[in-house]
């Protein structure tokens, strides 16, 4: 409730209440602008975005001062929150899922931040190799 509080007064909805996020249009809303403002809090980086959305921005912030340099898959690793480690493995896997369903194609990279190595592309897996 408190996050889509938040969101409300960003996108300046003044009648809303958090009962309204069971409403797949208004959750949809939401949750689109959050994973936007995650992915341009964290420069893109897909990972940190998607440890954010499940354990908050500052969670996140904290364990840059430790794993900023690091590999995404080695920081997904080192994730102190065993439930948000967990999180970021399942949507990347269904991410990687969706693009083979689309022939690779896509318009997201996992990467680091800028200035922090090469974008990791995902490797072309059928689906049963997905683990």
């Amino acid at each position: 409730p408190e996050t889509g509080l938040s969101i409300a007064r960003e996108l300046k909805k003044k009648d809303f209440h958090p009962e309204d996020l069971k409403d797949p249009l208004t959750s949809i809303e939401f949750g689109s602008w959050y994973v936007k403002k995650l992915l341009d809090t964290f420069d893109g980086s897909v990972v940190h975005a998607v440890a954010a959305y499940n354990a908050g921005p500052e969670a996140v912030t904290r364990w840059l001062k430790w794993g900023n340099n690091l590999e995404p898959d080695e920081f997904i690793e080192l994730i102190p929150y065993p439930e948000t480690s967990d999180y970021v493995k399942s949507v990347l896997k269904n991410y990687w899922m969706y693009i083979s369903l689309n022939d690779g194609s896509t318009s997201l990279t996992v990467s680091q931040p800028a200035g922090h190595g090469e974008p990791v592309e995902p490797s072309n897996h059928d689906s049963e190799s997905i683990e």
